[in-house]
């Protein structure tokens, strides 16, 4: 038991050893990635705007639907999100604001999404693109052309708008601020990983903080490195030159 807590100890103090020490390369790795990414998603994709119309939906004797479940009812609401994202409807708001034949039932179809808050009777038509005023002028259309066809197909009274799309939509994507800070975490970790197998697969010592850290023992003392042939060489040859300078100056 206490050899494995000295163990987990040690693996510990190592960890730390490591984080230490690759400290300021993973704030700067990180800095850099996180840099970039975020640079590049502001300058180099388009940004897409949300823009959001509500129905309100009325029985045919102009009091709120009454159902068993909390929303509109799950097959009620299915049938108006499938009406309202189908050809038809889609294809006559498409005529209604004059979009040309580039804009393809699929690429409408997968920029517009209808949702029914929980817990009410609305039914909320958002669209998302990369212009925040196509994304309104869709947005409307479409609930104007929901309130006229459903109330035909359904038999019912017709839906009421309770909220046009505003011009200037939000801005849903890209998220420049998120990007840089994912890639920051993702950076520093990047090179903490490179670091920790770098130090994991050296077993060689050295510092004395290596010692201290990884075999948590005390230094007694310490032997400093015998000078090699060369270094000897060095000094002599240093050595005469001062003595022959001293020589001529004197």
């Amino acid at each position: 038991m206490i050899q494995k807590e000295t163990d987990f100890k040690r693996s510990l103090a190592g960890l730390f050893y490591i984080i230490k020490k690759s400290l300021i390369g993973m704030i700067i790795s990180g800095l850099v990635l996180g840099g970039s990414v975020g640079l590049f998603s502001k300058k180099f994709i388009d940004p897409k705007y949300s823009a959001k119309s509500a129905l309100y939906i009325a029985s045919a004797s102009d009091s709120v639907l009454q159902l068993d479940d909390i929303q509109i009812g799950s097959s009620l609401t299915d049938d108006y999100i499938y009406l309202i994202t189908s050809r038809p409807f889609i294809t006559e708001m498409k005529l209604r604001i004059g979009l040309g034949s580039e804009y393809t039932y699929a690429m409408l179809s997968d920029m517009i999404s209808v949702t029914n808050p929980t817990g009410t009777h609305a039914i909320e038509i958002t669209t998302v693109c990369k212009d925040d005023k196509l994304a309104a002028d869709i947005s409307n259309a479409l609930a104007e052309v929901s309130v006229t066809k459903l109330a035909d197909i359904m038999e019912s009274s017709h839906p009421k708008i309770t909220e046009y799309a505003a011009a200037r939509g939000a801005q849903v994507s890209p998220n420049s601020t998120m990007n840089a800070m994912v890639s920051f975490v993702l950076g520093a970790l990047a090179f903490f990983v490179f670091s920790y197998l770098k130090t994991v697969s050296d077993d060689t010592i050295k510092s004395v903080e290596d010692i201290d850290s990884m075999l948590q023992l005390n230094v007694l003392g310490m032997v400093n490195e015998a000078p090699t042939k060369a270094q000897t060489g060095d000094k002599k040859r240093s050595r005469k030159k001062k003595s022959k300078k001293t020589e001529k100056a004197s």
